[in-house]
């Protein structure tokens, strides 16, 4: 019997391995070719939104009203040039400057920017002069005046019609956003380029410190192919890579690769983890069955079986409990432990489903705000244009539907943001309750570490309105992280008690201490970042970064007080009853 489980773990694992490197590199395919499509698509409708916005802004210069209302619709655009393109004595062209605007100046100070600096650097741009409708139609680069400063440079040729010679329209915007969504995909790292194969803007800014990519065999496919988008596995360096590129329009395109190695790092390490897990199940089998009799056999097969459902995603399985004594005990506690996975897994999943439909509305706002923000546009000057009482009754109509439209995408937006988590149905909650279940959630990794528990619970706390289970998450992210603080043993407390928060609203106070290493004075007010993490490989740093989103999401507050090697306080105080600033804050 032992010899077969453990063939069949062994068995089972081999597949495991294979099966889960196949869907690895199928997953990375899609998913370069998701982000460069979806990358692709938000970068070429900004860049028509540019185009629109400052051909506007040539066409009616003069006219102030009209320019109040372009440059209130484009929130971006910090400076705009307008050139005329003539022919000089040896019959190249040059420009000419025929109007300039400039509004930096609070960019200019959230970045610390002088404004010697900007003119200077402003003053140094060198726009092609030979842009044209007919020939390069466009001109992009982009430049970080600091660190955390990405400025875009578009230019466009353009004819008029009835203008008797050809200009050129050159508008700068800021590139925080192009910068954050390069940088926000992960293990997959886009990089916008040019025509000509040079890097144009990436997450990493000292990617442009050498910008000839020409070499790269993706890109030199990219910048030589008529295709809109198409994936490639190649070698470089003596690496593989796969790889994805999609056009942006008029020349640029964006170009993501990720090394194949880095691909089954992260995979091997999950592999590894569930191999270890493997071989203690079958130590554990081989201590049992040799020291139990024979009449124990069925019970211990099926929990055996049970366990390999478990360790294949059934968690809704379970062994049925015939007896009273150690088996029994074993039986029940594997199925309150499946029981938890089972919740556990149906939370994940959930939250996976709600994180893929934020993606896809943040996507649609995006599309229908570029789109919404032309029709105010438009709407707005045929205003300013018309007397004709009727005809303006008419637009007012329209312009009351886009605002409608705004709060449509205003509530579509607040759904894909990240204070979601703190969503759930509301009732009201005792937390001592929830404090004691999720206790008895990591009791067993409690006894283990030899941690001590001390309970401190108030009779006279209140209950608070909110979702037990998005506060059971606090408080099991908490108890976990003190464990791994303890590694050799300790004290863990935790108190309940009644307190008045701000404006003597009522409510109640949760602290969560620990005798281990503690935290250091520089690592502490940085806990609460989004994927900052102190756990190298064995933490996402986004524990404690949700945790302070479902605290906040309930109108409440969460701090933290250590020292090194002195322990730590987390401690979390909840409104009795959600203020109106708290509600606001979760919808949005």
């Amino acid at each position: 019997m032992s010899a077969l489980v453990v063939a069949s773990i062994i068995t089972y694992l081999t597949l495991a391995i294979k099966l889960f490197r196949d869907d690895k590199t199928t997953l990375i395919y899609d998913l370069n070719a998701n982000v460069v499509r979806t990358v692709a698509s938000e970068f070429r409708s900004d860049l028509d939104r540019y185009s629109a916005n400052v051909r506007l802004l040539a066409q009616g210069y003069a006219n102030p009203d009209w320019r109040r209302v372009i440059l209130s619709n484009e929130t971006e655009l910090l400076a705009f040039r307008l050139y005329d393109a003539e022919a000089a004595a040896d019959g190249k062209p040059k420009l000419t400057e025929v109007n300039a605007l400039e509004r930096a100046d609070k960019f200019l100070e959230e970045k610390g920017i002088s404004a010697a600096e900007w003119n200077a650097w402003t003053n140094s741009v060198a726009i092609p002069p030979n842009l044209s409708p007919t020939g390069n139609p466009i001109y992009l680069a982009a430049k970080f005046l600091a660190p955390n400063a990405p400025v875009i440079v578009y230019a466009e040729g353009v004819a008029f019609e009835g203008s008797g010679r050809p200009r050129v329209l050159v508008g700068i915007f800021r590139g925080d956003r192009w910068w954050a969504t390069l940088r926000s995909q992960g293990v997959v790292s886009p990089t916008l380029i040019d025509s000509s194969g040079r890097a144009i803007l990436a997450a990493d800014p000292g990617a442009l410190d050498h910008p000839d990519l020409s070499g790269n065999p993706l890109v030199a496919r990219a910048i030589g192919s008529p295709l809109a988008v198409e994936l490639k596995d190649f070698e470089w360096g003596g690496e593989r890579y796969l790889g994805a590129y999609a056009d942006v329009g008029a020349g640029p395109k964006i170009v993501a690769t990720v090394r194949a190695d880095e691909i089954f790092r992260a995979s091997m390490r999950l592999v590894n983890k569930s191999l270890l897990f493997g071989l203690l199940i079958v130590t554990i089998a081989f201590l049992l069955s040799s020291r139990v009799a024979r009449s124990l056999t069925r019970p211990l097969s099926a929990l055996v079986a049970a366990t390999e459902s478990v360790a294949q995603g059934r968690f809704a399985e379970n062994v049925a409990v015939r007896s009273n004594d150690e088996v029994g005990e074993l039986a029940r506690k594997f199925n309150a432990m499946a029981g938890s996975l089972d919740a556990l897994q149906k939370r994940l999943v959930e939250s996976e489903r709600h994180a893929a439909i934020g993606q896809v509305a943040r996507g649609v706002g995006h599309e229908f705000g570029n789109i919404l923000m032309r029709v105010f546009g438009k709407i707005d000057l045929a205003m300013l244009d018309t007397e004709e009482p009727k005809t303006k009754a008419h637009l007012q109509t329209a312009l009351d539907a886009v605002e409608r439209a705004k709060i449509i995408l205003q509530n579509l937006r607040s759904y894909s943001k990240t204070g979601d988590a703190a969503a759930g149905p509301r009732a009201p909650v005792a937390l001592g309750t929830v404090v004691d279940q999720t206790l008895t959630l990591v009791q067993h990794e409690l006894k283990t570490g030899n941690i001590e528990v001390k309970r401190d619970f108030s009779a006279g706390a209140p209950s608070v309105e909110g979702d037990a289970v998005a506060l059971g998450q606090v408080f099991l992210n908490l108890m976990i992280n003190s464990k791994h603080a303890m590694p050799n043993g300790g004290k863990l407390s935790i108190a309940i008690r009644p307190e008045t928060g701000a404006d003597d609203a009522p409510g109640v106070a949760v602290e969560v201490a620990d005798t281990g290493e503690g935290i250091p004075p520089d690592v502490l007010p940085r806990i609460f970042d989004e994927a900052f993490s102190t756990k190298g490989d064995h933490g996402s740093g986004l524990g404690l970064s949700i945790s302070k989103t479902i605290v906040e999401g309930h109108g409440g507050k969460i701090s933290a007080v250590s020292a090194k090697g002195a322990g730590a306080t987390f401690r979390i105080w909840l409104p009795e009853r959600p203020s109106v600033e708290g509600k606001e804050r979760k919808h949005g």
